[in-house]
């Protein structure tokens, strides 16, 4: 899934992440998806090319969360998001 997230930009607007495809044909348009900032992360993490172990890993280190409950929502968090800009 790292491949496909390179094709995404994320942007903050005030308390709103928005992730937009840029690369697209043009038509039907492909409408940005609002997400918080821990979707916003997940994109920007796997850009920079961590995988979902090193992200759960810095996401359990940072909150009271565990490592195999972020690792899922990761997953299901990106299959989501690809599924949203098809």
């Amino acid at each position: 899934m790292q491949n496909n997230m390179k094709e995404f930009v994320v942007r903050q607007v005030a308390d709103s992440y928005w992730i937009i495809k840029m690369k697209q044909e043009g038509v039907p348009y492909i409408q940005p998806v609002e997400t918080n900032e821990f979707g916003a992360r997940i994109v920007e993490y796997t850009q920079s090319g961590m995988t979902d172990e090193e992200i759960a890993e810095e996401f359990s280190s940072m909150f009271d969360i565990g490592y195999e409950e972020i690792l899922k929502d990761i997953t299901a968090f990106k299959k989501q998001l690809l599924e949203s800009f098809k």
